[in-house]
């Protein structure tokens, strides 16, 4: 019993160090990764490259496996136009009711938000 005592009163210790060092822990921790992947870099990226080669075999692998599950799961998320209709209907409906509930507050939010919007558009237009 006291074993666990002990145990939970270190980790609250530790849990109220970490808070309150939060910003030099993650700066420390920042700087000796960086070191690390100077001193490693090779390694590091073979490894991952290895890790990328390996997830695709096994994707291979288990889609040549499961293909019929896959493309039958695939097939249920087909939707029919009726299906189709039906959503746009509930869109329309459901648009209609939010505009009924919206305050001028909420209306200013909308639009300052398309004012920004355009504005950001417009610029990332120029710069292509």
């Amino acid at each position: 019993m006291e074993g666990n005592n002990t145990k939970r009163i270190k980790n609250e210790k530790a849990r109220e160090y970490y808070y309150k060092n939060r910003d030099v822990i993650k700066l420390k921790n920042n700087e000796r990764f960086k070191q690390y992947y100077k001193e490693n870099r090779e390694a590091i990226l073979e490894r991952l490259s290895n890790c990328k080669d390996d997830i695709r075999e096994y994707n291979r692998q288990y889609y040549n496996k499961n293909k019929d599950k896959i493309l039958e799961r695939s097939k249920c998320k087909i939707k029919t136009p009726d299906e189709i209709a039906k959503q746009k209907e509930y869109m329309k409906e459901y648009r209609k009711k939010l505009k009924e509930r919206m305050t001028d507050e909420d209306i200013q939010k909308r639009k300052e938000y398309m004012k920004n919007y355009r504005q950001k558009k417009s610029e990332l237009e120029k710069l292509t």
